[in-house]
């Protein structure tokens, strides 16, 4: 059994068109709205993988049920927390060129309350031997150090962890020694290097840095980091050394909820071989199978 956590879900609306004009009409070849986010996308993923999987998240406002039917329809089980915060919108837009331009909505604030009411199914959840993935941001609203505590009240019950989140709600996270961490490049240079991602990003001028901390953090934390650039070598430190990883090269159709599906591949191929190499192939091959389909978290 899975359980994923994501306390800033989306409606994801997926939009093709020939050209993207500015200041002109354009009109849609194909459109499609799905539930979504980083936990949504995880959970699907897995369940398309044969795994079991509990996901929990909040909700609320005028698009609820939408995303309430949405989740029904998936493999997945899910625990949908009232939160009085409406919904997010993110937009995908394809074009015939090659593009893919994301817009993302920032999340609502969440009731007092509804931080209190998540910890208190997620301890539900929590039974020793499962594997738990929390990924994504965290809606306004709740308390700053929810993450480093739902890590920490695993820990406690010996799951096993992965995290996909960056800045101080990993920093602070770290501390409980989280099994794993997925993020990408650009968020671990962010993170540990207080790199501008707004600016050009230049991975080669950074990844020296970056095998040097690797080693440090899993030395002083033993948490080891998997690290994916999309067409870019996916880094990582197995225990005992930093070593590269080349995707295979392919022609995507929609990349929105690759990391996603890499982060759900390695997670499941981990809890089935403890082979940490074979886990890093899969998560590979499940993010490639992603960005070959229109809809995100998908193969």
């Amino acid at each position: 059994m899975f359980i994923t956590v994501c306390l800033n879900p989306v409606l994801q609306k997926t939009l093709c068109l020939s050209a993207l004009q500015e200041n002109q009409v354009n009109r849609l070849s194909c459109h499609q709205l799905d539930a979504s986010g980083k936990g949504v996308n995880v959970s699907r993923i897995l369940s398309l993988l044969g795994a079991g999987v509990v996901h929990l998240t909040q909700s609320g406002g005028g698009f609820h049920f939408i995303f309430r039917e949405f989740l029904k329809k998936e493999k997945f089980r899910s625990i949908l927390v009232p939160s009085g915060a409406e919904l997010r919108f993110c937009y995908t837009i394809l074009t015939d060129r090659g593009s893919a331009t994301e817009i993302v909505e920032e999340g609502r604030k969440v009731k007092p309350d509804t931080g209190k009411k998540i910890l208190s199914e997620y301890q539900k959840l929590l039974v020793p031997g499962r594997a738990v993935v929390i990924s994504g941001t965290r809606a306004p609203g709740f308390r700053d150090d929810i993450f480093p505590l739902m890590v920490k009240l695993a820990v406690k019950k010996k799951c096993c962890i992965i995290l996909d989140y960056r800045g101080r709600d990993l920093i602070d996270s770290l501390q409980y020694k989280p099994h794993f961490v997925k993020i990408n490049l650009q968020e671990f240079a962010a993170t540990f290097l207080e790199y501008d991602v707004k600016e050009n990003f230049s991975p080669a001028g950074v990844v020296k840095k970056i095998k040097q901390i690797l080693p440090e953090i899993y030395n002083k934390y033993g948490t080891r980091f998997i690290l994916t650039g999309g067409s870019r070598n996916i880094i990582f430190f197995d225990g005992k050394a930093c070593r590269e990883y080349r995707p295979r090269k392919i022609t995507p159709v929609n990349t929105v909820g690759c990391g996603d599906a890499f982060t759900a591949g390695f997670i499941f191929e981990y809890m089935r071989s403890e082979n940490f190499f074979l886990s890093v192939k899969t998560a590979e091959k499940c993010a490639g199978k992603n960005a070959l389909c229109l809809r995100p978290g998908c193969f």
